[in-house]
């Protein structure tokens, strides 16, 4: 295994050779060749037979199989790389008109050219999967994948641009083999990088032949439905992408240069596709991605079919543009997607036999797509001769829309590789707030800075996209405090679900006098009743900021059959905090026996606040907090003023001189037996008049503190409004 240094100096040669390679493609293969090719006098049949040398490649894998015991990985890749560039020297002898003006010649160097570039890369690609493998590791390999993608469709369209404004309208023959030299030149420094790459161990020479390779992977879970579906998606995208330019040319009779810019439109498309799939397909798993770009390419063929009638002042150029733009995104995304799903079922031990048989399959499907696409769509041309062009192209189109539709109904039977559903990412690639969701998630893996990721986590909760989840339990590990606190919040604005319910029981439990407390509030919040016996052990810990949200979190889970342990909490604690947060407890249980004791604290205990929650929870519990709330309010600022609006409460009534007697003499010494008897005299016998009653018993002459006072007359005047009520009715 490579260090991480080795590993970065590997994948930057890995980077540079992708820089050349591509300036090398697309000056002397690709379009180039296929349009000189055109303009030297090559056919439809031709074309198709051109475009099959291109999956050709896949099939020489296995001779590179054979070649890589001996030399290594890099030395395959990268002498057979050098080699595919050489084989094309004789197609600069088209330079000279004589041998250019001959066809034989001039179209046979090219169909050898051809043939031997993609067999010789065919040797070498055998390297291309172990390779990357070996450079890359599982966590960001889709990453760095789409980002040689991007730099290779970044360079596809500036070398498209400046290739078409060469070429011009009408480009003289000679532009096109001077292109193809420059190509083998920049093709030469991609090889010296790739010769640079680190060695890894070579494979044991074997005596298995492909069969019993090919034996073996199809015993593998999910490879033998893989692989078929490799086959049908091939086929169908070399059937679609190799005509494109055809159908440019004859349907809407665009010369050479401007055919160019749309293959630019369509690089422009692949490198949009390549930064969206870096962006999403770590995160969604590369299944549902295949899925998705089936379905897109499906869509985009129907412009082909439908082919409007439309002239350069009608959007013409923006028409043709958009088609190949979207036609190459979903190409490149089906096989970039193939491609990672392939190394998620694979393990790097079979990953050589693995990918020589990957490759063959896809080079024969590639094959049989632009052969049998090429006599297909010659058959129609021919069956249509005398009609609109557009009409052979539409039929034909058809044919790899229906093999890609017959292939969204296969992959959902694929085995799931990721973390999501196809019904699920579905929903996120369309959700912006899930695609902002994987934006923010890609830069918390680059954050260096715990008040950053701190920052990141605190954005999390407010999105509640699911995608956020796993990262945020991740986070509850991090040696930040600020950020486990942030996480856990963030977290807390998401439903509950048994995975977020572990989570939280497991820190609980593990974490006292740091986040324990935070989750303790959270279990009650979300109302997990996995979590009520270890709210209940939390009782006893010594950490009273856990003992305080443990408390008030049994109270929001009703658990009252636990609530003798919370009062005798509240009875031998001195703690204010644990104190306060029991007395919560009891209000959220409705436990009126615990009326006693808070009237109590209300007298003996000196801390302001405190004895305004304990007012507070003894008038919920006696049942008229919300009437008493704004009462209490007023009183405290100017208890004069809260006293006066007291009194406007007292309904005509029997006892209302007492009433007022009460509220105004405070000091009389015979307020608990004056009060005593006004609450036998407005009767019942509930629970919370009984324990008031033998609060205002014990306590005889004595004189109660102001609180306790103000308090206890306005339970008596709320009782005589409800009494008065109760009579008129």
């Amino acid at each position: 295994m490579l260090s991480n240094s080795q590993m970065k100096k590997a994948q930057a040669n890995y980077t540079r050779f992708t820089m050349f390679n591509v300036l090398s493609y697309s000056f002397m293969a690709g379009n180039v060749v296929l349009l000189y090719a055109l303009r030297l006098g090559a056919g439809t049949r031709l074309v198709g037979i051109l475009t099959a040398f291109n999956s050709i490649t896949f099939t020489f894998s296995l001779l590179g199989r054979r070649i890589i015991p001996r030399i290594g990985y890099v030395k395959n890749m990268g002498y057979f790389w050098l080699f595919r560039y050489l084989i094309m020297l004789p197609v600069l002898l088209t330079l000279i008109p004589s041998f250019r003006d001959n066809p034989l010649f001039s179209l046979g160097a090219i169909c050898v050219g051809i043939l031997g570039f993609n067999v010789l890369k065919g040797i070498a690609l055998a390297s291309t999967n172990p390779i990357l493998g070996f450079i890359t590791r599982e966590e960001s390999r889709a990453s760095y994948l789409a980002t040689n993608n991007m730099i290779n469709f970044t360079g596809q369209i500036i070398t498209g641009i400046l290739i078409a404004l060469l070429l011009g309208e009408a480009a003289p023959l000679y532009k096109y083999p001077l292109f193809i030299g420059i190509g083998i030149l920049a093709g030469l420094f991609a090889a010296l990088s790739l010769l640079r790459l680190p060695e890894q161990e070579r494979p044991a020479r074997t005596e298995n032949t492909l069969f019993l390779s090919m034996k073996e992977a199809l015993k593998r879970e999910g490879f033998p439905r893989f692989i078929t579906l490799v086959v049908f998606s091939t086929l169908a995208t070399s059937m679609g992408g190799g005509f494109l330019i055809l159908y440019g040319k004859r349907v809407y009779l665009q010369a050479d240069g401007v055919i160019i810019f749309f293959t630019v439109a369509g690089a422009l498309g692949s490198l949009v596709m390549a930064r969206f799939a870096k962006f999403v397909t770590d995160r969604v798993g590369s299944k549902p991605m295949y899925f998705t770009f089936h379905i897109l390419q499906i869509l985009c063929f129907i412009p082909i079919m439908i082919s409007p009638a439309l002239s350069p002042s009608s959007g013409l150029m923006l028409f043709l543009c958009l088609l190949f733009f979207f036609n190459q995104m979903m190409t490149w995304g089906i096989g970039y997607s193939a491609d990672i799903y392939f190394f998620s079922i694979t393990r790097e031990e079979d990953r050589l036999d693995f990918s020589v048989i990957y490759n063959i399959i896809r080079g024969l499907a590639g094959m049989l797509g632009s052969l049998g696409g090429g006599f297909l769509l010659s058959a129609l041309e021919t069956r249509f001769q005398g009609n609109a062009p557009s009409l052979a192209f539409r039929f034909y189109y058809a044919a790899p829309a229906l093999i890609l539709l017959t292939n969204t109904f296969l992959i959902t039977r694929l085995p799931d590789k990721g973390k999501y559903s196809i019904t699920d990412v579905l929903g996120i690639i369309f959700n912006p707030r899930d695609l902002k969701a994987i934006y923010y998630l890609n830069k918390l893996d680059r954050t260096t800075s715990s008040e950053d990721e701190r920052e990141i986590v605190s954005t999390m909760g407010s999105s509640k996209s699911p995608l956020y989840l796993e990262e945020l339990y991740n986070r509850l590990n991090s040696p930040s405090f600020f950020v486990r606190a942030e996480a856990l919040n963030s977290i807390k604005q998401y439903p509950l679900t048994g995975e977020t319910e572990s989570y939280l029981i497991r820190d609980l439990e593990e974490h006292p006098y740091t986040t324990a407390h935070i989750s303790a509030d959270i279990l009650g919040e979300l109302g997990a009743m996995k979590a009520v016996k270890p709210l209940v052990r939390a009782l006893d810990s010594p950490d009273y900021l856990l003992v305080s949200k443990a408390a008030v979190a049994l109270g929001k889970l009703e658990a009252r059959e636990y609530g003798y342990r919370i009062m005798e909490k509240l009875r031998t604690s001195d703690n204010p905090r644990i104190i306060m947060f029991c007395a919560r407890a009891m209000e959220l249980l409705k436990q009126q026996e615990a009326l006693p004791v808070l009237l109590s604290y209300v007298e003996t205990k000196t801390y302001p606040h405190l004895t305004d929650d304990l007012i507070m929870n003894s008038a919920a519990l006696m049942d008229f907090g919300d009437w008493f709330y704004p009462f209490f309010i007023t009183y405290l600022d100017k208890p004069h003023k809260g006293i006066g609006a007291l009194s406007r409460e007292i309904d005509e009534w029997p006892w209302k001189e007492e009433l007022f007697h009460l509220l105004k003499n405070r000091e009389g010494g015979d307020f608990y037996s004056r009060a005593l008897e006004i609450l036998r005299q407005q009767g019942g016998d509930d629970r919370v008049s009984s324990l008031i009653g033998e609060n205002l018993t014990c306590h005889g002459g004595m004189i109660p503190p102001r609180k306790t006072h103000f308090l206890l007359c306005g339970y008596l005047i709320h009782r005589s409004g409800k009494s008065a009520q109760s009579h008129v009715q």
